[in-house]
C-alpha cells in the first residue's frame, strides 16, 4: 500500500514538473511575441526619420514603457 502511495506521489510530482515547464514556455513565447512587435516598432520608428521629433520622442517613450513591462514580468 505505501509503495502504492509513493508511486502516485512519483506520477503527480512528474506531471507537476511538466505543468510547470508547459507554463514557462507559453509565458516565454509571450513575452517573445512582444519583443517581436516592440523590434517591428523600433525598426519602424528608426525607419521614419521624416517625421517630427516629438513624435518620435513619443513612441520611443511608447517603446520604452513596454520593455520596462516586459522585463518587470521576468
Amino acid at each position: 500500500m505505501a509503495q502504492l502511495v509513493v508511486m502516485v506521489i512519483g506520477v503527480a510530482s512528474v506531471f507537476l514538473t511538466i505543468g510547470r515547464k508547459d507554463q514557462a514556455i507559453e509565458q516565454s513565447q509571450t513575452q517573445i511575441s512582444e519583443l517581436r512587435q516592440i523590434c517591428s516598432d523600433l525598426a519602424r520608428v528608426v525607419g521614419s526619420l521624416g517625421i517630427s521629433d516629438a513624435s518620435q520622442t513619443a513612441q520611443l517613450q511608447s517603446i520604452d514603457k513596454r520593455l520596462d513591462r516586459l522585463e518587470t514580468l521576468r
